[in-house]
């Protein structure tokens, strides 16, 4: 049927221009374009669904309809809408696996939805000034001379860093500022409540089996208020995410090995959340938090901690003199710019953290910090990173190897995996420890350490350490018996090979021609691989 040849439809399309709501003008189009075989128009079809729905709620049918034509439009569902949808499928798919673990978290998301609407407070005068603060420091330290000192970005973190500078323009208020920060930065990998809610008794589980010496304490961590809306929810007078627990074993495992650690240092540090939860847990606070980082984070950082503990708590390093160790005693809190990252090193740190980011950075970038690392006073160094990866599928991976540091650190912890960050994650982590203490090895103990790891399977265990042995003994035939037996027994080509083809190219004393032209003939392999790989390539 024409709309333009029959006179009642087109009174009716017009009808319903003036008035998109008019249900009426649409039951009556829907029943005449039906009766001529003509296709009714997908509005038409959401509106008379909508109406026959408000009569008849109980229809899971219909809901299920006007979910397909929504998607159709390409129109948001509401979350009891899909509900009732999903409850339609269910009961026709009962077996289907991935309905009912659908219908199972959007149910709980409409339980937590039914959780009274946290009421945000209004923004005070100090609240704004600590914003314009934080924006004066950025403006400072982005134009700092220092910075021309520095390795630079890259294309990754340049558009990164000019893209947020141009989103913090518009952002005046802490609460904005936390949100955009959870929502829009990638500092944190947060889910929705009801996906938390799902999986945080496994979580907790393991957590106490992992920690039982903090079993009875973990109730001494909880999210930030006024946190992204349907990211938390109250679990037993606390406030709860998924980010909670992560975090929190970050602290667990560190606390494990240092009990009490004083000065904290993170590299990175995302918008403060890590140095709240260690300023605020009931186990151990240390008395003064250190973040380094580049000055777009940095700002995150500055706004949030400022508003969570006060301005006087918080110290923004504005140059690279050398800071007394008294300020530790001072400031709970001190924000460290990265082109002043000098200012730090004659400070007495315990512990030095980073925690995914690594691996985001470029080759320049990890020599530059592992050399930091050798002159800043500092005793432990943890990192949770990813490591081991398929070198085709890089995943946010931009060098090959790290962290790596020199032989004056000694690794207390080599441990792939975690069970609770694989809950988290979908890639391979490494956790690490190391102490600031001689470890370097001679050629011949190197080799009596890799004969006992050839005893072993090489799995990406053995094969980390194996790389650890070859990081306290840069020698060439230590690096040419590392990558050969993982070209041959490896069941993936781990981005770390790579790394350690090119350095034994380069660095051959020692090697016969042939030996020499076998890791030049990997390496031409290995780069071919890596060039047809997802991401990471050119940074």
């Amino acid at each position: 049927m024409n709309r333009d040849q029959n006179p009642k439809v087109k009174k009716l399309f017009k009808r319903l221009e003036g008035n998109p709501d008019d249900a009426e003008a649409a039951l009556k189009l829907g029943a005449l374009l039906l009766k001529s075989g003509s296709e009714v128009p997908l509005n038409v079809r959401e509106i008379s669904l909508r109406y026959y729905l408000e009569n008849d709620p109980t229809r899971d049918d219909l809901a299920f309809q006007l979910a397909t034509v929504l998607m159709e439009q390409n129109k948001p569902i509401e979350p009891e809408l899909e509900l009732a949808a999903l409850r339609h499928n269910v009961a026709t798919n009962p077996e289907d696996p991935a309905l009912l673990d659908r219908y199972s978290i959007v149910s709980m998301a409409a339980l937590i939805q039914d959780q009274h609407e946290e009421v945000l407070p209004a923004p005070t005068s100090a609240d704004y000034e600590n914003v314009k603060t934080a924006k004066r420091n950025l403006a400072q330290a982005s134009h700092d001379p220092q910075s021309n000192e520095l390795p630079t970005y890259g294309i990754r973190w340049n558009e990164y860093a000019e893209r947020t500078r141009r989103d913090i323009d518009g952002l005046e208020d802490p609460v904005s500022v936390l949100r955009f920060a959870q929502e829009n930065v990638g500092f944190e990998h947060r889910s929705s409540a009801a996906q938390m809610l799902r999986h945080h008794s496994l979580y907790e589980q393991e957590l106490r089996g992992e920690f039982p010496q903090f079993a009875d304490r973990l109730d001494a961590f909880d999210d930030p208020p006024h946190s992204s809306g349907g990211t938390q929810i109250q679990l037993a007078g606390r406030r709860v995410s998924n980010i909670v627990p992560y975090l929190s074993r970050v602290i667990l495992s560190c606390l494990t090995l240092l009990p009490k650690p004083d000065v904290i240092l993170e590299l990175g540090g995302g918008y403060g959340a890590p140095a709240r939860l260690w300023l605020t847990n009931k186990i151990a606070q240390p008395k003064c938090y250190i973040i380094a980082d580049i000055p777009e984070s940095l700002f995150f950082a500055e706004v949030f901690l400022r508003t969570t503990f006060g301005t006087e708590a918080v110290h923004y390093v504005e140059d690279g003199a050398p800071i007394d160790k008294q300020m530790l005693d001072r400031f709970r809190v001190i924000l460290c710019p990265i082109p002043h990252l000098a200012s730090l090193e004659k400070l007495p740190v315990d512990l030095i953290v980073n925690t995914g980011s690594l691996q985001e950075m470029s080759e320049e970038w990890i020599a530059y910090y592992m050399e930091w690392l050798d002159r800043q006073r500092a005793t432990y160094f943890y990192s949770l990173n990813y490591a081991a990866q398929p070198l085709n599928y890089l995943a946010e991976s931009i060098n090959l190897w790290s962290p790596r540091p020199s032989p004056q650190w000694q690794a207390k912890l080599l441990r792939m995996n975690p069970a609770f960050i694989r809950m988290q994650a979908d890639r391979n982590f490494l956790e690490s420890v190391y102490a600031k203490v001689p470890a370097a090895l001679s050629e011949e103990a190197a080799h009596q350490r890799l004969d006992i790891l050839e005893e072993q399977a090489l799995t990406v265990e053995t094969f980390i350490a194996s790389m650890d042995v070859f990081r306290r003994c840069l020698a060439a035939r230590i690096g040419f018996r590392i990558l050969s037996r993982a070209a041959n027994e490896l069941p993936f080509a781990a981005k770390e090979m790579l790394w350690l083809a090119g350095w034994v190219s380069r660095n051959s004393e020692g090697l016969s021609k042939e030996e020499l032209q076998s890791a030049c003939d990997l390496l031409s392999k290995l780069d071919q691989e890596r060039t047809s790989g997802t991401e990471g390539i050119a940074h």
